[in-house]
């Protein structure tokens, strides 16, 4: 997670949604200019508003910025990520039939 000192608020900012080959989910905040994408990288946002950055709020931001294909992504919590589709069959109750990306299953806080 960056913090907001590491904001330069005359820049723009996009954040990689990363997942590790372990499973864990990550957010990597990367400059809109920036071509080259974070290590583990699996999707993009659009540009961020600054002041949802300067925030931090990894859900508020799912909510308010898609994915430069489109398409919306949910926050849990603990700031695990997934992608709708993903999170539809999670609360279908059959897990058996989750598409995960990568078809690896993410990583989530013990309950």
């Amino acid at each position: 997670m960056w913090s907001p000192a590491s904001i330069d608020q005359l820049q723009e900012y996009r954040i990689a949604l990363c997942q590790a080959p372990d499973g864990a989910r990550t957010h990597a905040l990367q400059l809109a200019t920036e071509a080259q994408t974070p290590e583990h990288a699996v999707f993009m946002t659009k540009v961020v508003p600054t002041e949802l950055l300067l925030r931090g709020n990894l859900r508020a931001i799912s909510k308010a910025v898609t994915l430069t294909n489109g398409q919306r992504y949910w926050v849990d919590p603990h700031g695990v990520w997934l992608t709708l589709e993903e999170l539809d069959a999670i609360e279908s109750d059959d897990d058996s039939e989750v598409p995960w990306i990568n078809g690896l299953p993410a990583l989530f806080a013990p309950k």
